[in-house]
């Protein structure tokens, strides 16, 4: 107050009331010397964030937010073989800064743990340095931007497939994994890059963060904002036995080259109750400043698409898979017919002789096939496998399908059938409607072949003949399928 008191008759408050609320946005006042939380010493002042509660200026608006700041840096240990002196660094400035936004402080304020340490200006990032302690601190972290409104995370909680990352500072996109229990506790991915003012990270790749919004701050056991470290060892928090405020190991892959996350793993994604939250991912790569990584939820899903009856004799089936919780490298399809005079069963053309192999017992009532999807286009989710039945099908010709699959070492992942998909419905939305109709005419004669597949017009060659997206036989059944 005293200081604001005297820059009163010199300075025109009002100039500073940007948004015209009757009240100056902020106010940094720079003290002589260092900060205490540098020098240690007690007649030092600690850099601070607090409020002057509508202080009355002279013209006609209210002082309120401030920050206090220090004019110097000296280190009091020497880098680089020569002692750190000089004014003081941007990092302080930034961090204070950040509190006038609103945002509470990453690190732990009783020292037992390093909070997310280096990996965002509101912890220890903002001392990251080239030359002087301060002189390049971090980014704000992922959920410091999400609450200032800077990035809004796009929802990825009940999706499957394939995602990437760019770097955070180009784009701004961040992932979001809810939590449908509790709105409080989610997580939060970003892809950093050591470059610009995130060029003094201790890594670089993927940062997942396990939020939780009920909580303020992290000087508690459990953090708003907890960081999990890719290689398990969990050195933020435990400040007492290491001096380990973030390393090249804390980001996926790191330099423990992890490149899953899910339930099981080390660290996990289980929710702070634990249960398992569902996020399920695998290979995590980060190339070329770019994180990709298979998003799934830990269960294969496979549908299993109406029986065909064709005027030949000749019935189809189709799985399609929904969902995988790895690119399954081989998959082994076990079904149980009610017919026993079924007499032939083959598969798509893609797959070559030595890619299939099929087994049926002497009632032709169980059949085993194994498809092996190396060197396949068409990555799953989204390949089809087609079995094509001679004799006399039905529409209950399939009783029961039974898979399972195997991803290199991986344990073998049971494959779960999810329901009856009906052909025309084509954006599988469970409903055949005008959508279902318009991507029918969209792909009607497009092409499919030269190991270009598409999904899409592959969905529409309902007759399973490969030669296009869809033709007049395909039209024909689309309209059958529709009514039933």
């Amino acid at each position: 107050r005293e200081a604001i008191s005297k820059a009163d008759k010199d300075i025109d408050f009002s100039l500073y009331d940007n948004n015209d609320n009757g009240v100056v946005d902020m106010i940094i006042v720079i003290h002589e010397g260092m900060g205490r939380e540098l020098s240690g010493d007690q007649l030092d002042i600690w850099s601070f964030q607090s409020r002057l509660f509508d202080y009355a200026t002279n013209d006609g608006v209210t002082a309120d937010l401030f920050t206090i700041q220090p004019e110097r840096v000296d280190w009091p240990t020497e880098i680089g073989g020569a002692p750190v002196r000089g004014i003081a660094t941007i990092g302080v400035m930034a961090h204070e800064t950040g509190h006038l936004f609103g945002l509470p402080d990453l690190y732990d304020y009783s020292g037992a743990t390093w909070g997310i340490g280096y990996w965002g200006i509101m912890a220890y990032g903002c001392w990251n340095y080239v030359e002087r302690p301060g002189d390049l601190p971090a980014h704000f972290s992922a959920w410091s931007k999400a609450k200032l409104g800077w990035s809004v995370p796009l929802e990825i909680s009940g999706f499957c497939g394939d995602f990437f990352l760019e770097d955070v500072k180009v784009g701004g996109r961040l992932f979001k994994f809810s939590n449908s229990s509790r709105p409080d506790e989610y997580f939060l991915l970003e892809n950093r890059v050591k470059s610009g003012f995130d060029y003094a990270l201790p890594g670089e790749g993927l940062l997942v963060y396990h939020i939780d919004d009920s909580v303020y701050g992290n000087s508690g056991t459990r953090k708003q904002v907890y960081l999990l470290q890719a290689d398990g060892r969990d050195e933020l928090m435990d400040s007492s036995s290491r001096e380990n405020r973030g390393d090249d190991g804390d980001p996926f892959p790191g330099s423990t080259n992890n490149t899953s996350l899910n339930s099981n793993t080390s660290p996990n994604s289980n929710w702070y109750d634990e249960t398992d939250s569902g996020l399920f991912m695998s290979l995590i790569t980060y190339e070329e400043n770019q994180v990709h990584f298979t998003l799934g939820n830990g269960q294969t899903k496979i549908g299993v698409l109406c029986p065909l009856l064709m005027k030949n004799g000749t019935g189809t089936v189709a799985l399609k898979m929904l969902e995988t919780a790895l690119p399954i490298s081989s998959i082994t399809v076990s079904l149980e017919l009610a017919a026993a005079d079924i007499v032939e069963i083959s598969v798509n053309e893609r797959w070559d002789e030595k890619q299939r192999k099929i087994i049926t017992s002497d009632e032709s009532t169980h059949i085993e096939l194994s498809l092996n999807f190396a060197g396949l286009d068409s990555a799953i989710p989204g390949a089809i496998v087609t079995l094509h039945l001679t004799g006399k099908p039905s529409s209950s010709v399939l009783k029961s399908v039974r898979l399972s699959g195997s991803y290199q070492d991986e344990p073998s992942l049971d494959c779960v059938v999810e329901r009856r998909i009906n052909p025309a419905d084509i954006n599988n939305d469970g409903y055949i409607d005008e959508a279902d109709f318009q991507l029918f005419k969209k792909n009607y004669f497009k092409r499919i072949g030269d190991g270009n597949w598409d999904t899409i017009a592959s969905l529409c060659d309902l007759d399973n003949d490969d030669a296009v997206g869809a033709n007049l036989t395909d039209l024909a059944l689309f309209g059958i399928y529709s009514k039933q």
